[in-house]
């Protein structure tokens, strides 16, 4: 398969997303186990009294395990959805430029899209790290074939001759310029 790469990449970042939500779920259910019986994680009898029954434990304890839990989902749902999109939906040939922001620690990936029928409408697209380089891409421009949501109407899965460049998820992640 020729996008192995950015396929693997693209699972890479679930499963990072998946191992966070699972850290934050643990911390979530001992936090919880304070407030119910700090015994049953192993704290010494004398501090028993600053964890039972204290609420700031049992609504650290829920918040934790509902974020932790939505996040997991959202992310498992949003590499699931890139791929369908990518295998399911017809490309737009689009004209593709890379922006890159690098800072001290980190860099963020942007594509900028706009249609070969000379409209004024351009698309701003946040990127998962690429698998492969895109510095060659930086103040060029190329076509590509832009695969679009059918449900939100943006761009989602963006494939080039290099390799495949994915949307992140959110509503923001995207935007249009008219």
């Amino acid at each position: 398969m020729k996008y192995t790469r950015d396929i693997r990449r693209l699972r890479l970042y679930t499963l990072a997303g998946q191992v966070a939500s699972v850290l934050m779920i643990i911390f979530g259910i001992l936090a919880i186990s304070l407030y119910i019986n700090p015994s049953l994680i192993g704290t010494p009898l004398r501090q028993h009294r600053y964890y039972r029954g204290e609420s700031v434990w049992l609504i650290f304890g829920i918040s934790f395990v509902v974020f932790g839990s939505f996040f997991a989902i959202i992310s498992a749902y949003w590499s699931r959805r890139l791929l369908w999109i990518w295998k399911n939906v017809s490309p737009q040939l689009m004209q593709l430029s890379i922006r890159i922001k690098k800072r001290s620690d980190s860099t963020d990936y942007q594509a900028i899209l706009s249609n070969n029928a000379g409209q004024a409408q351009t698309w701003n697209v946040t990127l998962y790290s690429p698998a492969w380089p895109v510095e060659d891409l930086q103040g060029t421009t190329t076509l590509a074939k832009v695969y679009f949501d059918p449900k939100s109407q943006r761009p989602a899965v963006i494939e080039t001759e290099e390799g495949l460049l994915w949307a992140m998820a959110g509503r923001s992640a995207v935007q249009v310029n008219l």
